[in-house]
């Protein structure tokens, strides 16, 4: 008996609604994305879930459920290590453990730097990083200009990472180590000094902007769209990252699982990989096209019903994406 193919959404809070003073319009903007992506799967009348916080999976009707026993779900969200209950996931956890680890299969040639994965031990001779001695040889043999970036291997708390400071001013950011003991393993590379015309963006990663950075969704292990930052605005894809772009998926094909997201930037004239992450748990630019993800995952889905219907949700998510951008606390 073949399993049925549904959607996994995180639980919108029930007060999200644009506008609504808790919220930031780093939080609308992400609410707006699922919001989105949940009335596309409905008018594809693709079956969809959601979990909140706690793990708790409820169908679309709100009403709480065991597991996803007899579903084939894929997950657009970040739920924590590990599978929901019950169902067969899409993409597996080891599936994901492939991208979280991915300078362990894509070179120099690809990242136009030394990047790296180091243990929590090989970093820290000790508990923590206050009692602990760093192990500042390792971190010099990826220094560039005196510097060294370093982050989670997964994601936590909105992707904390640091620029570390070679020398005799050694520096980090004390927030970034308050999760030390719960973190496994870093990823570790020289830092990025990106290429000036396209320092655009806002935010800061690997030392330099990534309001430029360049998206590309890969499913069924082909490049399914590329889009630039900053978020929400759309732009035009130049041909060298198209390029690269396929090139990488072609490339990595065997190595890396079915669906996957790699961040792409410039560097020194020439474009590189940023970074990579799971499939499940990255954000979507303008031209990532979530109908392309429907598509590539659910190709069977109800085409003439979704078409009618998006008109009307674009419409709603541009007015809900005006506000998240015009608020003064948006970040993203």
């Amino acid at each position: 008996m073949s399993l049925e193919k549904a959607f996994v959404f995180h639980k919108v809070p029930k007060d999200s609604q644009y506008g609504d003073p808790l919220f930031s319009g780093a939080d609308m903007g992400l609410w707006a994305q699922i919001w989105l992506e949940q009335e596309i799967t409905k008018a594809a009348k693709v079956p969809h879930f959601t979990v909140d916080r706690g793990g708790r999976i409820f169908t679309t009707q709100c009403e709480h459920i065991q597991s996803l026993n007899g579903y084939l779900y894929l997950k657009r969200g970040n739920f924590g290590e590990g599978d929901l209950a019950g169902g067969t996931p899409f993409l597996s956890s080891s599936d994901e453990e492939k991208v979280w680890r991915w300078p362990e299969v894509v070179t120099e040639k690809y990242t136009g730097r030394k990047v790296g994965i180091v243990s929590k031990e090989e970093l820290v001779n000790g508990n923590n990083i206050w009692s602990g001695k760093i192990q500042w040889d390792l971190l010099s043999s990826y220094e560039k200009d005196g510097r060294v970036f370093i982050k989670p291997m997964r994601k936590i708390e909105n992707h904390l990472y640091s620029v570390f400071t070679v020398g005799e001013d050694k520096q980090f950011q004390n927030y970034f180590w308050k999760h030390f003991e719960t973190i496994e393993a870093f990823i570790i590379s020289q830092p990025v000094q990106f290429d000036q015309e396209e320092r655009e963006g806002v935010g800061f990663l690997s030392g330099g902007t990534t309001g430029f950075e360049y998206r590309a969704y890969v499913a069924d292990r082909k490049l399914l769209n590329i889009a630039k930052r900053p978020a929400y605005v759309m732009h035009d894809v130049p041909k060298e990252y198209s390029d690269f772009a396929n090139d990488f998926v072609d490339s990595h094909r065997d190595a890396l699982p079915w669906g996957y997201v790699v961040d792409l930037t410039g560097l020194e004239g020439r474009v590189v990989v940023q970074e990579l992450n799971p499939f499940t748990c990255s954000g979507r630019h303008p031209g990532n096209s979530f109908v392309d993800i429907l598509n590539a995952f659910v190709p069977e889905h109800d085409a003439q019903s979704l078409a009618n219907a998006l008109p009307a949700l674009q419409k709603e998510y541009d007015k809900r994406m005006r506000w998240a951008n015009s608020n003064p606390y948006f970040v993203m």
